[in-house]
């Protein structure tokens, strides 16, 4: 038996419209002509009753008279109405008065010969019954047959007739069963076509032909599914241009991430070589201060504190550049006097610019001379630090001008910094990525140059966070000129600086530090300061100092073994609060820099946060702040 699956819906379409009809043709012909035959057979019987009760009556005279050839015409007249194959009468006795019969009447067989016999019969007298008191003349009539009339019909015409009327029902059938074909299978190819078209496009995208579509031919089912296989390719189409896109993002950033490697890795280097300089000047002077004539102890402490400040510098550039790529950079705003401010640096950069021959000319407007202004001190002179520096590492035997000044505008007061130089300038294939980060380090300019490569960007991020402008162009003859703008408040006129020995606001400081070198230097300073000092080296030894003494400042380091400083100061708090005693001011000591520790700082109560390592002036001016 043939399965439907194996069937294609092309001849599916062609069974569905031509079975039915099919067996609606068998059955309807059957039918015809079974109610054909039927009627034939009821014809042949009402005829033959006819014809023969026709005949018999007819015959009557010439059978009684004997007149026999008057039957012939009778006879024949009945022989040639439909069906009838024999005609004969028969005396009452069975004998043969006459014999009519078709030429081929042999040849019909005797089941399909139907016979219908009617009596001749005469009308007589019959006084058998009489009596004598009947009335006169009285007689009964009654019919007797004398003769038979046998009508023999044949019932094949009947059935030939019907099949020939069977035989014309199939052709008609046929023709409307071959109508009904071409319909079938024009709807059979208006189905399976667009779905065949739709099953070759399948096959094209299973192969990996995704631009591709098919024509939307119809309104119904058909048309729904057409759209729906354009809208599959559509879609399989963005996914793999969103898959190759992927691999190819994937790939450049596989390669970024290998170049962004090495490039961390060589600035790994640089960072060891660079930080390796300053602790070897350092170090250097520090052995030979042990070793040296007392003439030249001074300038051995100036080169030490000049190398640890670079050092510092370059820890404080890394720190700067992991805390932006975190997000973690915050502005510290400050009362800032310019000159004091980079007091240290200015110096430095100048040692810097006599090793390359160059002159540098350094100058304050007055306003800065003489005012303090309100801006993140620290950001602003590694601005100073790194373009000065930039600008005397590209210069060789020529000038370096770098004037700071403020100016007004309309959107408040700036301050200016300009630097210009008649160096070699920046390389055209250096200036679109002049503000990012390792890019320097990989080429063979900055291994000319000395430096980590990342200055420029610690400067556009700073001059961005303080909400500023930084431009870089070339000079008109030759080398740089920067640019930077950055919003400033102007603030009180400065004092005149006193003495590192002089404070009028003697008082007593408690220094809690779990570190002991750290602990012996803020003391030492302290004392330099004049100030009474008491040094503890933990946590519940400041709670414990505290409760027998009181003072006037008091300086917390944040990680400490045990009760750290952020827990010790709330514990103090809670002591001043129970106790109804005044707020000692707290100032964090923390060698932490990241963007939230100031924060955390004054959440746990502290007064105020002063990052590690510390110096003179830093303690000088923080004791005079809160004292």
């Amino acid at each position: 038996m043939i399965k439907l699956s194996r069937i294609s819906i092309r001849n599916r379409a062609l069974l569905l419209g031509l079975v039915p009809a099919f067996l609606m043709f068998v059955l309807l012909v059957t039918l015809f002509v079974w109610q054909w035959l039927i009627e034939a057979k009821e014809d042949v019987h009402v005829v033959g009753n006819i014809v023969s009760s026709q005949l018999a009556a007819s015959a009557e005279y010439p059978v009684i008279s004997g007149n026999f050839q008057l039957l012939e015409p009778l006879v024949e007249n009945a022989i040639s109405s439909p069906s009838v194959i024999r005609v004969s009468i028969v005396s009452g006795d069975g004998t043969m008065i006459y014999d009519r019969q078709i030429e081929n009447y042999l040849e019909v067989a005797s089941s399909n010969i139907e016979l219908y016999r009617a009596a001749i019969s005469r009308e007589q007298n019959d006084y058998s019954g009489f009596s004598e008191f009947d009335e006169l003349g009285g007689s009964y009539h009654s019919q007797v047959a004398i003769a038979y009339v046998n009508i023999e019909m044949s019932i094949l015409a009947g059935y030939e007739q019907a099949l020939l009327i069977g035989y014309k029902s199939m052709l008609w059938a046929a023709f409307i069963l071959f109508i009904c074909f071409l319909l079938a299978r024009r709807m059979s190819n208006a189905v399976a076509e667009p779905i065949e078209a739709v099953s070759r496009l399948l096959a094209r995208v299973e192969k990996g032909e995704l631009d591709v579509q098919v024509a939307v031919t119809d309104a119904t089912e058909i048309g729904m599914l057409q759209k729906g296989v354009n809208s599959m390719t559509e879609a399989l189409r963005n996914s793999e241009k969103f898959k190759n896109d992927s691999i190819a993002e994937a790939k450049d950033a596989l390669l970024a991430l290998e170049k962004a490697n090495a490039v961390k890795s060589n600035f790994l280097a640089i960072v060891s070589h660079e930080l390796r300089t300053p602790i070897n000047g350092a170090m250097g002077s520090l052995q030979l201060i042990d070793r040296c004539d007392p003439a030249d102890v001074k300038q051995y402490i100036a080169i030490a504190e000049s190398s640890l400040n670079n050092l510092l510098e370059l820890v404080e550039d890394i720190l700067t550049l992991a805390q932006t790529e975190q997000g973690e950079q915050e502005l510290l705003t400050e009362s800032v006097f310019l000159p004091g401010l980079l007091k240290h640096t200015l110096p430095q950069l100048e040692l810097l610019a006599e090793g390359n021959d160059n002159e540098l000319h350094i100058n304050f407007d007055k306003n800065l001379l003489n005012y303090n202004i309100e801006i993140d001190g620290s950001k602003f002179r590694q601005v100073v630090r790194h373009l000065v520096n930039n600008a005397i590492k590209f210069t060789h035997h020529g000038r370096i001008y770098c004037s700071m000044y403020l100016e007004n505008s309309h959107e408040g007061l700036n301050l200016k910094l300009d630097i210009s130089d008649n160096g070699i300038g920046f390389p055209k294939e250096h200036k679109n990525s002049l503000f990012a980060a390792f890019k320097q380090q990989d080429s063979s300019l900055n291994r000319q140059f000395e430096g980590l490569g990342i200055g420029l960007t610690i400067c556009k991020d700073n001059v961005d966070l303080m909400s500023g402008k930084i431009n870089i162009r070339d000079n008109f003859e030759a080398g740089t000129v920067v640019n930077c703008i950055l919003p400033v408040l102007l603030l009180d006129a400065i004092s005149e600086d006193k003495s590192l020995t002089e404070n009028v606001n003697k008082g007593s400081i408690l220094v809690v530090e779990d570190n002991q070198v750290n602990r012996m230097i803020v003391e030492k300073i302290l004392d330099q300061l004049d100030y009474s000092v008491t040094a503890v080296d933990s946590g519940q030894a400041c709670l414990d100092t505290v409760s027998l003494s009181q003072y006037q400042l008091i300086f917390m380091d944040c990680q400490m073994p045990g009760m750290d400083g952020f827990k010790t100061t709330k514990n103090l708090r809670e002591h001043e609060l129970n106790k109804g005693l005044k707020s000692t001011p707290i100032v964090a000591l923390t060698a932490n820099t990241s963007a939230n520790i100031r924060q955390k700082c004054l959440a746990a109560g502290m007064s105020d946060y002063m990052p590690k390592p510390v110096s003179l002036e830093k303690l000088k001016k923080v004791i005079e702040h809160w004292i």
